[in-house]
């Protein structure tokens, strides 16, 4: 996906959903789980629950528009979700980096980045920590990193051919399992967790463990 454009991973997951509803709308018992809390994803779930009965499974935060929510056969809350997952593993505590240098000195952070994030816009990372001699880019793993190398190979920046190194460093020690205290509901929503039974906390086996005609 394409970092310029906040609103691309919206758009695509959208297409998505369409291409789902024409492979699967003449068939029956079929489901979607869809993770998000983003009120214009609506218009799809409707289609799909109330055109063609496709059983629409929705997590979403506890201050998601009631269009949405009513949009979805079951619901659960995010915040609701997460209590059950367990400690992030070790394997995700580890921050894969490459070391930028050789820049010009008078380039500004802003220039910096925006060349660095110009050049790996096709690659799933950020730059941080940038200085007058170094900046640091921040991947999710090796393989992310060696696509990174390659697009930075002879790579020029105000007229100077950066240099790389790679590192690794431990992540600050967080725990997805522990969630922060929920928001209370918004109050335009009519809906309660009490009396709406598809917001019971046990749907969320259901969600992927119930067998469907």
């Amino acid at each position: 996906m394409s970092s310029t454009n906040k609103n691309a991973a919206d758009a695509k997951l959208n297409s998505l959903l369409y291409e789902f509803l024409e492979l699967y709308k003449g068939r029956t018992g079929c489901a979607i789980v869809l993770i998000s809390g983003d009120s214009d994803f609506a218009n799809i779930l409707n289609t799909l629950r109330f055109r063609y009965n496709i059983y629409v499974n929705l997590i979403c935060k506890n201050n998601a528009r009631h269009s949405l929510v009513e949009a979805s056969h079951s619901c659960v809350f995010y915040e609701d979700f997460i209590k059950r997952l367990p400690a992030r593993s070790l394997a995700d505590d580890t921050e894969h980096l490459i070391i930028v240098s050789n820049f010009p000195n008078n380039m500004k952070k802003k220039e910096v980045k925006d060349a660095l994030s110009s050049r790996l816009k096709s690659v799933n990372c950020r730059v941080k920590n940038i200085n007058e001699i170094s900046a640091e880019i921040v991947l999710p793993d090796d393989c992310a990193r060696d696509r990174a190398l390659k697009l930075l190979k002879n790579f020029e920046m105000g007229g100077n051919e950066i240099k790389t190194e790679c590192s690794d460093k431990k992540k600050e020690s967080i725990s997805i399992g522990i969630s922060k205290p929920a928001r209370p509901i918004n109050p335009k929503n009519k809906y309660t967790v009490e009396d709406k039974s598809k917001y019971d906390e046990k749907n969320v086996s259901k969600f992927f463990l119930e067998e469907r005609p």
